[in-house]
């Protein structure tokens, strides 16, 4: 089943902050999280039961409830991770797994349709080593948490849990089977971001007016900022 999010989003790479207000399902619930500040918990205002605002980890069920990625993936960075290893991964298939499909106009923004296909996208054998997670294992072969958890009905619903060494998951090869890029020429960044598996589409992200490099006030990432509800 896919869920949808429609968010309003303000980010600092270095250190990662954030600032969410999001707009549906939860209208009018807000997000602060500043890396390193309030033990790493993000500030939540959730304009709902239980009425208070809350201190909660990026990674823990409620804040990760329906969703592929932590807050912490935001942005462009994991993005352009993922695709740099695979195509030093499969150096010699790159002229033919990577297609550009020329300009098009794709949500008010002119871009390159790029589309990448990885026929050789499986499921392999994964044995689990000392002190690893998902959250670990995901990011040393560039794949999906939510994936290898969709694949291993027993792995722990938390993904920096550590699971028990010498266990063997069922991960995927790499990340996608299929990736559409809809790229801003103005930017050169991704604002249309369509990824499929083995079943169909995985999950889908779109970008809307957005602003590189805005001049932001750090006040801005603090829920004591004048403009929020906290």
């Amino acid at each position: 089943k896919m869920y949808a999010e429609d968010m309003e989003v303000k980010m600092g790479r270095t250190p990662h902050r954030l600032y969410l207000f999001n707009h549906a399902p939860n209208t009018g619930a807000e997000v602060v999280f500043y890396q390193g500040k309030n033990n790493n918990n993000a500030y939540v205002h959730p304009n709902k039961f239980p009425w208070v605002n809350l201190n909660l980890d990026p990674n823990g069920s409620v804040l990760m409830e329906n969703q592929h990625h932590s807050m912490y993936y935001m942005g462009f960075d994991w993005l352009a991770s993922v695709v740099s290893y695979n195509l030093k991964k499969y150096p010699g298939e790159i002229d033919k797994n990577l297609v550009n499909d020329g300009s098009i106009s794709w949500n008010g923004y002119d871009c390159y349709k790029i589309t990448i296909n990885n026929p050789k996208f499986s499921y392999i054998n994964y044995t689990v080593g000392a002190g690893e997670s998902l959250e670990s294992i995901s990011k040393k072969n560039f794949i999906s948490e939510y994936m290898i958890q969709e694949n291993n009905p027993k792995a722990p619903s938390g993904f920096k849990e550590t699971i028990k060494a010498g266990t063997v998951l069922k991960i995927p090869s790499d990340y996608a089977k299929k990736t559409i890029l809809y790229i801003d020429k103005k930017t050169m960044l991704p604002v249309g971001q369509f990824v499929s598996d083995d079943k169909g589409l995985f999950e889908q992200y779109e970008f809307h007016n957005l602003q590189v490099n805005p001049v932001i006030k750090e006040e801005e990432f603090s829920s004591s900022y004048k403009e929020y509800k906290f």
